[in-house]
């Protein structure tokens, strides 16, 4: 396991800047489960006078919230500036968006079905630019053609989704720091209303950068490092300083992405990138599986069922462990959806590309409309990858 590259970028990182976020279990975490339960209780009962409707909807709730975090009982929360996140995708508590996001919720509970799954957030992409030349890159066809949205077409699409009361954007590309002046700028102009995220390589990502997006509002940021190991990392993203450059990132940041190949999936190289992520400094780990659009197009990437048997055991047992509190979660879509079929793709959440088309999910290439249209629809879509005939 390589050691040295993240211990040298952690100790020259300033302390100021460095990624604050810890993590908590036991009866702490516990305590905030049940101020937290109690919270939506008290939501409830603004919106329902009844105690038995009360109690089906809070039900009905926890059956989402089952779904959603595929019936894992976690072991730990993670506290950042007071507050405490359970995943990236939903907002911490206590926050307005999370709030936001509950209400969201109970009117959907409430209205047995006949109302429209309720948008939590959007990924939006905000550029064909990216430095790197990486094996798995689902944008590859439109990579580095002429950009289409200007910032103030940006701006409109961010106000269109606030407008239909989002919680939560995440900024993508290509490398979206690739526009760094301009995602300043859409960070500024969100971060009042909705919790920002960032999804980014890390390549460019620096002290003076991260201080810069820190202050315009950026909630956090995920960087992807593919491997424990400098030199695996850097032939998958073609580029021999990608792994030197990400790890300096990580430092400032909660959160690691990982394309969990064929080639990489074994329960010791599992273990080796959670190993890997705690010195980092990590909070929360994405497993992201290939998918053949883009550069893997027409290719045989598709894991095998025995690895992602072992994706899901290694997935449930880490979260689950208490000898692994220490760790960071784990956050691992492919688990649930094979069970239940994506609830989220084209219904809690959307994918906007460089374009402003509106898709599924980055991952479903199958066009819902357009962001720029006034006013803004789409039509509800499925994901591909994970849709209910496949499960």
């Amino acid at each position: 396991m390589t050691v040295n590259p993240e211990k040298r970028a952690l100790n020259s990182t300033p302390a100021g800047l460095k990624n604050q976020a810890t993590i908590i279990s036991g009866w702490r975490m516990r305590m905030v489960k049940i101020r937290l339960r109690l919270h939506i209780l008290n939501l409830l009962f603004k919106k329902i006078h009844s105690i038995g409707t009360v109690r089906s909807t809070f039900k009905k709730l926890l059956a989402i919230r089952k779904e959603n975090m595929g019936n894992i009982k976690l072991t730990k929360y993670t506290k950042l500036d007071g507050q405490y996140s359970w995943a990236m995708y939903a907002p911490p508590f206590p926050s307005k968006e999370l709030d936001r996001l509950l209400n969201k919720e109970i009117d959907f509970a409430l209205s047995t079905g006949k109302a429209s799954n309720p948008l939590h957030f959007i990924f939006l992409s905000i550029t064909k630019k990216c430095p790197l030349n990486c094996q798995h890159c689902f944008e590859w066809d439109i990579m580095h053609q002429p950009e289409k949205l200007s910032l103030d077409d940006l701006k409109g699409i961010v106000d269109r989704f606030l407008q239909m009361g989002i919680s939560s954007i995440f900024f993508s590309g290509g490398e979206p720091l690739s526009r760094y002046n301009d995602l300043l700028k859409l960070i500024e102009f969100a971060s009042p209303h909705c919790k920002t995220w960032l999804f980014s390589s890390g390549y460019t990502l620096d002290v003076t950068k991260a201080h810069k997006l820190k202050l315009a509002g950026l909630t956090g940021a995920i960087i992807s490092i593919d491997h424990f190991k400098e030199a695996e990392h850097n032939a998958f993203r073609r580029n021999p300083h990608s792994f030197e450059r990400a790890i300096k990132a990580a430092g400032l940041v909660p959160a690691l992405s990982v394309c969990v190949t064929k080639q990489f999936v074994s329960k010791e190289n599992l273990n080796c990138y959670m190993d890997f992520a705690k010195n980092l400094g990590a909070v929360f780990v994405q497993f992201m599986e290939p998918v053949a659009e883009g550069r893997y197009k027409q290719q045989d990437v598709t894991l095998p069922e025995n690895q992602q048997e072992l994706l899901s055991d290694f997935f449930r047992n880490f979260n689950e462990d208490p000898k692994k509190v220490h760790y960071p979660t784990i956050i691992y879509q492919g688990y649930h959806q094979r069970k239940v079929g994506c609830h989220g793709g084209g219904k809690r959440f959307l994918y906007v590309d460089s374009d402003g088309n509106i898709q599924a999910c980055p991952f479903c290439p199958n066009k819902m409309g357009n962001a720029l249209s006034t006013p803004l629809q789409y039509n509800e879509g499925n994901c591909k990858q994970f849709s209910p005939s496949t499960v």
